[in-house]
């Protein structure tokens, strides 16, 4: 496989042996070859599979292994509408073993440019808030109120509104 995808640049054959040895004593190390397949030929699909395995390998993985294979899992579930839900969860999950507040904040960002996902921008917003960052804040409770003012039709006729001393403004 290391031959296929190093020396020939034959990445579907790569894909293919790599495939095949992940049932085998060495699944890890086949796995981590064909993420890097994966992300070479630019298959999402073959790339959120490696990702999942080794999320989900046993004790084998070290923790930090494990920790940037769920940001980088979450990045890709939130960026598809179908698996924007699922990113949320495993973005948690990241979050819970490392919480890279900044790098969690820019992915919901751009799961935000493309969707209006309450739970996506509820999620940004306390992330936002958790980096400290006044204008990732700012961006998040922009994009949170927008959404929220959408289809609103402006103040419903109340009468007159008293300023306290009698006076109606």
């Amino acid at each position: 496989g290391d031959v296929a995808e190093l020396d020939l640049g034959d990445l579907a054959r790569a894909k293919r042996v790599f495939g095949e040895l992940l049932d085998g004593p060495r699944s890890l190390d086949a796995c981590r070859a064909l993420l890097r397949v994966a992300i070479a030929s630019g298959d999402r699909a073959a790339e959120v599979t490696a990702l999942r395995r080794i999320v989900d390998a046993d004790a084998d993985v070290p923790e930090e292994e494990r920790t940037e294979a769920l940001y980088r899992l979450a990045a890709r579930e939130l960026a598809d509408d179908d698996t924007r839900a699922a990113g949320l969860r495993t973005l948690a999950s990241a979050l819970d073993r490392d919480p890279q507040h900044e790098r969690a904040a820019g992915m919901l960002r751009k799961a935000a440019d493309s969707s209006d996902d309450a739970e996506v921008l509820g999620a940004y917003e306390r992330i936002a808030r958790a980096t400290g960052n006044p204008r990732t804040l700012l961006d998040a409770l922009t994009r949170l109120t927008a959404v929220s003012f959408d289809g609103w039709s402006g103040p419903q006729s109340i009468g007159p509104v008293s300023r306290g001393g009698g006076d109606a403004i």
